[in-house]
């Protein structure tokens, strides 16, 4: 296995255009990120077609290959090789000089936003899938809730999303590039016991004299990405005109002291209301329109993964977390495309005359119905057919209206698949978790049917068009 890896690495180097032509890669759940020094040099058709890629992304300043989920078995390989500058996921954001407009700002925001929540997903899906099996195992009375393991499990699953700013500082220091260690110290001052006293109390309180909004800061997302960014500044700042000297002691001092009064003043409560503003919309669908957000979701989220957004929306999630203990925003259209896009991944392994395309497909089916990562089938069948992205639009958008009217909400975070099913355990008996389920039959069953009826149109197309070069290519062999 470990020659396979090397063989595609060295292919990818070589096409992406060289050691010289990599400024820095990185990698996410499925693809290879890499800053390339000229874009133009790298042979993208030659990449889309060789075994093993997916596909091809270039967005953000970012030329993205994907992998799937051995991704990570290659960037061992990139490490192995050396002279390759290697950046983990909240390190590889870049500055682009672009000027700003009103028109990219939410684009890029959303991109922040993703890249510094890369790092941490696995820790949110470990701990959202151990919550939920718990709640499982307490709903349906197998294990009582005072029983001590059930009591240090359920401890170390809350203990996540609780220090959740401490894990989103960390990260954001890397992307602002920032003391880590020192946001991290902000973000304990959010949490620390003695402000969470204050605010369980309802005192009013002041720093230097600047009135304190009292504010619960556990699991909240926007606040502290806010507080680190400003904290950046500072430190920048401080370091320039603070004499080399008492540059070790003093550039911590004044960060500190700057960047808690300016956070427990203004942008801690800047960054709930922003959070506030987010659920009270997504609340107000749910309450009017609860069909809305699953169903964009469940149609659009193809397109949505290809322009990388996906990652970014799940600061509305988690501020629904927080504030609700339940979430509507994302989760049950995502559960919806993704398991749309395994079943037309599976239809295309059963109909297609291909042993390559069949192996490819049934890998990509399996890691998106189990696993709920869909980079392999969104771009090695997906987007590549548009009959088979609108038989998945289609049975992500009828299992999406089926979640909507039967208010389908996530209790945890996890994957959207059917792994995940456990998430969907809450309230006050199963049958969440049976709507969620019924939704996963709906998905698979448009689906299939849809591209049973006209899905596999260019798909077989698309076969005819190869096998009519096989035999030309044959016939001039024999010539």
């Amino acid at each position: 296995m470990s020659k396979n890896y090397r063989k595609l690495t060295d292919q990818i180097i070589s096409l992406v255009g060289g050691k010289e032509n990599i400024k820095s890669v990185t990698n996410c759940a499925t693809r290879l990120r890499f800053y390339l020094a000229d874009e133009e040099k790298a042979k993208t058709e030659e990449l889309k077609k060789t075994d093993g890629i997916a596909g091809v992304v270039k967005n953000g300043g970012q030329y993205q290959v994907i992998i799937g989920p051995d991704v990570d078995l290659v960037m061992e390989e990139i490490r192995k090789i050396g002279g390759i500058k290697v950046e983990d996921g909240a390190g590889a954001i870049r500055e682009e000089k672009e000027k700003l407009t009103w028109k990219n700002a939410f684009g890029k925001f959303l991109g922040t936003v993703s890249t510094i929540f890369i790092p941490i997903i696995p820790c949110l899906a470990g701990a959202g899938i151990l919550q939920a099996i718990l709640i499982l195992l307490k709903t349906a009375g197998i294990v009582p809730e005072d029983n001590q393991t059930y009591v240090l499990l359920n401890m170390v699953s809350g203990a996540v999303f609780y220090y959740l700013p401490v894990m989103l500082a960390f990260s954001s220091a890397k992307v602002f590039k920032c003391n880590q260690y020192m946001a991290a110290v902000m973000s304990f001052m959010l949490l620390h016991p003695t402000f969470m006293g204050f605010v369980e109390a309802g005192d009013s309180i002041r720093m230097f004299g600047i009135p304190v909004t009292l504010v619960k800061y556990s699991s909240s997302v926007l606040p502290v990405i806010f507080i680190t960014l400003f904290m950046s500044v500072v430190e920048r700042i401080s370091k320039k005109f603070v004499p080399k000297a008492i540059k070790f002691i003093t550039v911590p001092v004044i960060t500190f002291v700057i960047t808690s009064v300016v956070g427990f003043t203004v942008l801690g409560p800047i960054g709930t209301w922003c959070g506030n503003l987010l659920v009270v919309l997504f609340n107000w669908l749910d309450a009017n329109i609860p069909w809305f957000c699953p169903v964009i979701m469940g149609t659009f989220s193809p397109l949505i993964v290809m322009t990388g957004m996906h990652n970014g929306l799940k600061a509305i999630t988690y501020s629904q977390y927080a504030l609700r203990g339940y979430a509507t925003a994302t989760g049950p259209g995502n559960l919806c495309s993704n398991v749309a896009q395994g079943a037309a991944a599976f239809v295309v392994c059963l109909k297609s005359k291909k042993s390559g395309k069949k192996q490819m497909a049934f890998s990509a089916a399996i890691s998106a119905l189990i696993g709920g990562i869909t980079e392999p089938a969104l771009y090695g069948i997906t987007l590549k057919y548009k009959s088979v992205l609108w038989s998945v639009m289609l049975g992500g958008g009828v299992a999406g209206l089926w979640a909507g009217f039967s208010r389908m909400r996530t209790y945890s975070p996890g994957p959207a698949s059917v792994l995940g099913l456990p998430c969907y355990v809450g309230g006050d008996s199963l049958q969440n978790m049976i709507n969620a389920a019924i939704a996963i039959v709906i998905s698979a069953a448009v689906t299939m049917v849809a591209m049973l009826v006209f899905g596999m149109k260019d798909v077989r197309k698309a076969e005819e068009n190869e096998e009519e070069t096989d035999t030309e290519l044959d016939d001039l062999m024999e010539i």
